[in-house]
């Protein structure tokens, strides 16, 4: 049964990318999309630049370089857009991320517990999935409920430039 889990489960990602990129394209705004895109990039770009390009079948018994640097690249995406973006839910997003970079520095400290590094690394993308569809859903939701709102709380520097007050 296990075998067949793990058989399936990069099919069952690949399928729930999609639709989610086809529900953040037809329902999100410009943090949706971004942040779906992230997570294509760690699907795909892992999957198949990384698995391609460097040897990794002994998984998970020390640090693979080049998922560090995906994993990496993709928590400094969703931590920019948690910071810029007028939503809650890129933070959880970022939160996630943050753990499976941890893991990897877990993995260079010490490898006793290969599966429970596999299950530290791979499990979290299941909650990134499942938090970026309901972030979509609430900005749906909003968009009906309240009208367009403000995507992003920076603004760009000529935007409502006060005057300056002299002394």
């Amino acid at each position: 049964m296990l075998d067949t889990i793990l058989d399936i489960k990069a099919d069952v990602q690949h399928i729930l990318l999609v639709l989610l990129a086809v529900a953040a394209w037809r329902y999100g705004a410009a943090p949706e999309r971004l942040c779906t895109a992230i997570l294509m990039g760690i699907l795909w770009l892992g999957d198949v630049g990384n698995h391609w390009l460097f040897d990794t079948s002994p998984r998970f018994t020390a640090v693979e370089t080049g998922h560090l640097v995906l994993d990496l690249t993709a928590f400094a995406g969703l931590l920019v857009i948690a910071v810029m973006a007028n939503r809650l839910y890129p933070l959880w997003l970022a939160g996630l991320q943050g753990l499976v970079v941890l893991t990897h520095f877990a993995q260079g400290l010490t490898a006793s517990a290969p599966l429970a590094d596999s299950i530290l690394s791979i499990a979290p993308f299941y909650g990134l999935i499942a938090i970026l569809a309901g972030g979509i859903f609430a900005h749906r939701r909003r968009k009906r409920q309240f009208g367009s709102y403000a995507v992003w709380t920076i603004h760009p520097p000529t935007a409502r430039r006060e005057p300056r007050r002299r002394l």
